[in-house]
């Protein structure tokens, strides 16, 4: 920042004192103007994220959730007519993942409780998984592998059937490949391939025995900033593996760093394309640069609209 040039002006003051006079010194050397301090960046943490559904298919109508420490809390899901779905109420352990999930209707009666469990350095190692309204109880069991694999082992505890499905990893620790194992012939996996910044997908496919079933191409918006935490509010478990691990697939939008500005899907197999499909996302913004709003449409059609509070 350039210094302004400082106009130096003396101030003579006469004084008499018994026969002689004698005049202050001057300073010529005054204490320059000192140059702006930058300001410290604001930090603002969610409060609420309320999104409302304007277009079928969607479970609920809308959807409230209330934050601390830019962390979800608590989610309220509400039917067509504002009457309560049910609630979904978060709990996180001492190293900040998630911990549980436990859904209640309106008159407490629990719906579904989900446990996390992780290792020493933070990786998922076992799910269970409670739905008291199916009356199902499946628990999903995490290994390491010395070959770059994690295999996950799906146990329904009421017929006591299983199934393993493995996740690769590449060579940056992260996983480019998922695969279920099944008794027949046919199996088929997904492979994803990552974008330059080592964590956005840009292609999935999906692939069978007989080749590739479709493909999937996605691409994102960076230069475009979005302050805050409000896209990290999916990141619950710790790291980007445990989110694949967690869902059992690659979903781009929950490990985006940047918006999703376009998915093209190609059906390989039978030479069909479909129509390129394009999500568009606009913001409006706080006066410190914070989204406070996101609409968005999916070829042209306003499909839903979040609205976010800050503390």
């Amino acid at each position: 920042m350039k210094l302004r040039l400082l106009a130096l002006s003396f101030f003579i003051v006469l004084m008499s004192c018994s026969s002689d006079d004698s005049t202050d010194p001057v300073n010529e050397n005054p204490t320059p103007e000192q140059p702006e301090q930058p300001s410290e960046p604001v930090v603002k943490n969610l409060l609420t994220v309320e999104e409302e559904f304007f277009s079928q298919p969607y479970f609920s109508k809308k959807v409230v959730t209330n934050f601390e420490g830019n962390k979800p809390v608590l989610m309220v899901r509400y039917n067509e007519d504002n009457s309560i779905m049910f609630n979904t109420v978060y709990t996180y352990n001492e190293n900040g993942s998630l911990e549980s999930l436990e859904e209640v209707y309106e008159n407490g009666t629990q719906r579904s409780f989900t446990q996390y469990q992780y290792d020493e350095s933070g990786n998922i190692i076992l799910i269970t998984w409670n739905d008291f309204s199916a009356n199902l109880n499946i628990t999903y069991d995490y290994v390491y592998n010395n070959d770059n694999t994690v295999s996950c082992t799906r146990t329904n505890l009421n017929n006591n059937t299983t199934v393993v499905t493995v996740f690769y990893l590449n060579e940056n620790n992260l996983i480019y490949k998922i695969m279920e194992e099944t008794d027949n012939q046919n199996n088929i996996y997904t492979k994803a391939e990552y974008d330059n910044t080592g964590k956005n997908i840009s292609t999935l496919a999906i692939i069978d025995d007989n080749g590739t079933h479709y493909n999937v191409n996605c691409s994102y918006e960076y230069s475009y900033e979005v302050k805050g935490d409000f896209f990290k509010r999916y990141k619950l478990h710790g790291n980007q593996n445990n989110i694949i691990l967690i869902n059992g697939s690659f979903d781009p939008y929950l490990q985006a760093i940047g918006y999703i500005s376009t998915i093209h899907m190609v059906d390989a197999e039978g030479g069909f394309e479909y129509t390129e499909s394009i999500y568009n996302y606009n913001y409006e913004f706080d006066n410190e640069g914070f989204p406070i709003v996101q609409q968005f449409y999916l070829e042209g059609i306003h499909k839903s609209e979040i609205n976010i509070t800050y503390e």
